[in-house]
């Protein structure tokens, strides 16, 4: 059995134990390093979950066989997962690099959360990781290399029907939507996001601003993202917008999370402005 520290010695402080804080429970221990630092797996195992959760902004959570030690480590506050290629299922060794710090969801500064579990993830579970890791040793070097690194080689010129072909399969393939009005898993064809969802921002500010503004089309969206978005983070900030929706829009929050429907009140039609010239006093010849 290995187990090792998930951050190399030098590059953290411990910023907050395992046990109470604050009138509450803190069930981890923080290890406070600059934005960017790798991460190690700190025992091997399969990763059981892996991407958004609730106040862990993104998180990592690793199943260990018990031939490797047993339990869960969850690792938590990075900014993307998937940033060195993790995904859900995959098997990991002790002491691979799995991450990077990141200061996502509920937390004051860069650090890495991390909780240790005697079986499985389960909450109210957690073990003191101090204690864990009593007898882990630190994540080892790579090895040096004695050789020089390879001269990078320059790839032969693609002809023009290869170029044609590479440019025409880019734009024909289905790419995953990255805006939280949509199921992040479903495709979308390349010139409409393109058009309307090039990282999922712009569209989902636009959206917001028609609703804001009382474009009924625009509410609706931003309703059913409130009611059956998958990502709570959504969720939550599509009832906030909706609870910023005044009378008259159609729809409206309570603040709460919980969006509640109103029939729409009609709109006036805005009153025309005066002409400058009617606003002048005519001069006497």
């Amino acid at each position: 059995m290995t187990r090792v520290t998930p951050m190399k010695p030098g590059t953290y402080q411990i910023a907050s134990k395992f046990g109470l804080r604050g009138g509450g429970m803190h069930w981890g221990t923080d290890f406070a390093a600059v934005d960017g630092t790798k991460i190690y797996a700190a025992q091997a195992g399969r990763v059981e979950h892996i991407g958004s959760a609730q106040g862990f902004g993104q998180w990592i959570v690793i199943d260990h066989p018990v031939e490797a030690g047993a339990g869960a480590t969850v690792y938590g506050h990075m900014w993307d997962a998937h940033a060195t290629g993790l995904r859900q299922g995959d098997q990991v060794a002790a002491d691979q690099h799995i991450a990077f710090v990141g200061n996502n969801g509920d937390s004051s500064g860069p650090h890495l959360h991390f909780e240790v579990h005697p079986s499985v993830w389960q909450p109210g579970t957690q073990l003191n990781p101090e204690a864990w890791l009593a007898e882990a040793v630190n994540p080892a070097e790579p090895p040096p290399s004695d050789q020089e690194p390879p001269t990078p080689t320059r790839p032969e010129p693609l002809s023009q029907e290869a170029m044609l072909r590479q440019i025409h399969e880019l734009l024909t393939t289905p790419v995953p939507s990255r805006s939280i009005y949509r199921d992040n898993d479903q495709p979308v064809d390349i010139w409409r996001g393109m058009l309307l969802n090039i990282d999922g921002m712009a569209h989902e500010a636009y959206l917001e601003r028609e609703a804001l503004l009382g474009f009924e089309p625009a509410i609706a969206v931003v309703q059913r993202c409130a009611e059956t978005n998958k990502d709570p983070q959504a969720r939550q900030r599509a009832a906030f917008i909706l609870s910023k929706i005044v009378d008259g829009s159609g729809s409206t929050g309570n603040g709460d999370g919980e969006v509640t429907r109103r029939p729409s009140s009609p709109r006036k039609a805005p009153a025309k402005k005066a002409t400058k010239a009617a606003g002048r006093p005519r001069r006497s010849s």
